[in-house]
């Protein structure tokens, strides 16, 4: 498999047990275990345990995951899981 750069507009803040994301144009699914978000060219899933969406303010794009994240990774693509 080739490694490719997605090019995103958009920030993650992390810290022990909570993500800040910036960039963010939709929720795609939300359980407690996988997290995904659309971003404009690709989507962010973040897997992990007791994850939950705190805030996301869709006006400005904004999303705070708390919860304890294994695994954050990216998907081309914006608009399908699979």
């Amino acid at each position: 498999m080739k490694n490719e750069k997605i090019k995103t507009n958009h920030s993650l803040f992390l810290t022990e047990n909570k993500i800040e994301i910036k960039g963010i144009s939709g929720v795609l699914s939300y359980q407690s275990k996988e997290i995904a978000l659309s971003l404009p060219s690709s989507t962010l899933i973040i897997s992990g345990t007791d994850l939950s969406l705190e805030n996301f303010d869709t006006e400005n794009g904004v999303a705070t995951v708390t919860g304890t994240a294994c695994d954050i990774r990216y998907k081309k693509g914006s608009d399908k899981l699979g």
